[in-house]
């Protein structure tokens, strides 16, 4: 019967007893991880289109000048502002060269992508346009090719990034 009374060696997580001034820090650690999960700001990201116009240049010295169509959702970008353009799976580093322009209209923006459909969507989320130019590379995008552009769209708490990216 004494055996029964006794208690265990060891708590319901599996710490021995005589460690018990080790919880105090463990709870501790995990307030201080939920608050940098809140406290912490991250880059938010954007994929907007962008058509290749033209090129810049020969060989290596060879450049890539992509029109962006950038959503009113978004604030218009900087010139300068570095972007990262994804043709055909091959991303490449660009910059914002020119400065945003006016709203456009359905058949400007047709004239660019070359599609009614995408036009309409493009129209519908009321885009402006921008110039990108891409680095120098052997290897840059052909004209007319269509390309998702990555652009800092704000800044966003960790812990709200966390839960969209577990909600889709």
């Amino acid at each position: 019967m004494a055996e029964e009374s006794r208690q265990s060696a060891t708590d319901g997580l599996g710490l021995p007893r005589r460690m018990w001034w080790l919880w105090p820090f463990v709870v501790l650690l995990i307030v201080i991880w939920a608050i940098s999960l809140w406290a912490v700001r991250v880059a938010d990201t954007e994929t907007t289109l962008g058509v290749v116009t033209s090129h810049r240049g020969l060989g290596n010295t060879a450049r890539a000048e992509i029109a962006l169509f950038v959503p009113s959702s978004i604030q218009p970008r900087v010139l300068g502002e570095a972007v990262d353009v994804t043709c055909q799976g091959v991303t490449f580093k660009a910059q914002v060269f020119s400065e945003s322009g006016d709203i456009l209209s359905v058949q400007d923006i047709r004239d660019w992508v070359g599609s009614r459909l995408l036009a309409e969507r493009l129209f519908n989320d009321g885009v402006r346009l921008q110039q990108v130019v891409t680095e120098s590379g052997a290897h840059i995008p052909a004209p007319g090719e269509h390309c998702d552009v990555t652009v800092i769209s704000g800044r966003v708490r960790l812990l709200e990034l966390l839960g969209r990216s577990l909600q889709s």
